[in-house]
């Protein structure tokens, strides 16, 4: 046998979505090619600690760091690094901008892409830019909020209720709320804000969401786009406690017509490229008035066994071996940036 890859598997976090990194993880030591990698499990807690598991035993801990910096602090000890982290802190480009500093390799988008795919506000003035759809929206800042009272009021006015908070950054599952009256967005405003710098406004869009996944560095090679999957659930809002509790389906064939379909793929793997996205990423829509209107992008979909990404490789007929075969040489081969 032939040397294998020495592959640091990094699950957990920070964020509230740790446990959906951690099915992330699972579901790569699982299908990892033994003959050609040999993978280790890296699990951050929220506590900063990151346990260390014996190649192949991911239950035996061998090591544990006392933090992130300090697990990859020897260089070339890996040959990749496979990412599995969601959230804000474990996506926005600072671990990508450590581990580039370092000369590691990693899977996943890059850090510049990261950093302006991770903020919605960023990503949607990107998305108007570019000629596209994206509902209208009031940013905010945790510091002026008592100053503009009349601009959220004012706001509510145009959008009308039920409308939607955001946080700019975070995983929207954890990061959004609805408001059905005044009272209940300036709750939600105050909620998030005393977590994030920086929230917004939106109106609420009825209608069925669909989403894109894309593959791939734009260059010579074309992309791998995904089919167009419609993403099933109760209620109005795709929010944490529907995604923890797997009560979604992901559904392909997704019910639009051909054309509409096409669309869509368009319009996604259009925005990889003004994303300069060079790994994957997610494109959320919502159809409303027959138009299909820009959710936000996703920069590191989850890559668990329910997860909205595997599901799609799944409808595409698409093994997961060749999904962690192509990542990895992604990883290895992209340049530092």
């Amino acid at each position: 046998m032939k040397d294998r890859l020495k592959v640091a598997v990094l699950s957990g976090g920070f964020s509230a979505e740790d446990y959906l990194s951690r099915r992330s993880g699972a579901l790569i030591l699982e299908h990892a090619n033994r003959d050609k990698y040999l993978c280790s499990l890296f699990d951050w807690n929220a506590a900063g600690w990151v346990a260390e598991s014996a190649p192949g035993e991911p239950d035996h801990i061998i090591q544990r760091h006392e933090s992130i910096l300090a697990a990859f602090a020897t260089p070339k000890r890996f040959d990749i690094v496979v990412n599995t982290l969601h959230g804000e802190m474990e996506c926005d480009g600072q671990l990508q901008g450590m581990f580039e500093l370092a000369k590691q390799p990693y899977t996943g988008n890059g850090r510049a892409s990261s950093i302006i795919g991770m903020n919605k506000i960023l990503s949607k003035k990107i998305m108007r830019e570019a000629g596209l759809l994206t509902p209208d929206w009031l940013a905010l800042t945790a510091e002026n909020l008592s100053e503009n009272t009349d601009s959220i009021k004012a706001a509510a006015d145009q959008f009308g209720f039920p409308l939607i908070v955001k946080a700019a950054t975070g995983g929207s599952s954890n990061s959004i709320l609805m408001a059905d009256n005044e009272q209940q967005m300036f709750a939600a405003i105050k909620s998030l804000s005393d977590v994030y710098d920086e929230v917004y406004l939106e109106p609420f869009l009825d209608g069925l969401e669909y989403t894109v996944a894309v593959f791939g560095e734009p260059g010579d090679k074309p992309l791998t786009t995904l089919p167009v999957a419609r993403i099933a659930y109760e209620g109005m809002l795709f929010d944490a406690a529907i995604k923890k509790a797997d009560r979604y389906q992901v559904l392909v064939p997704c019910g639009l017509i051909e054309s509409e379909q096409k669309e869509l793929m368009r319009i996604a793997e259009q925005l990889h490229y003004c994303f300069r996205f060079n790994a994957f990423s997610r494109v959320d829509f919502r159809y409303a008035g027959g138009k299909p209107y820009l959710l936000e992008v996703n920069t590191h979909p989850g890559l668990g066994e329910n997860s909205i990404v595997p599901l799609m490789l799944k409808a595409a007929g698409i093994s997961w071996e060749t999904v962690i075969d192509w990542l990895v040489e992604n990883g290895l081969n992209r340049k530092m940036r």
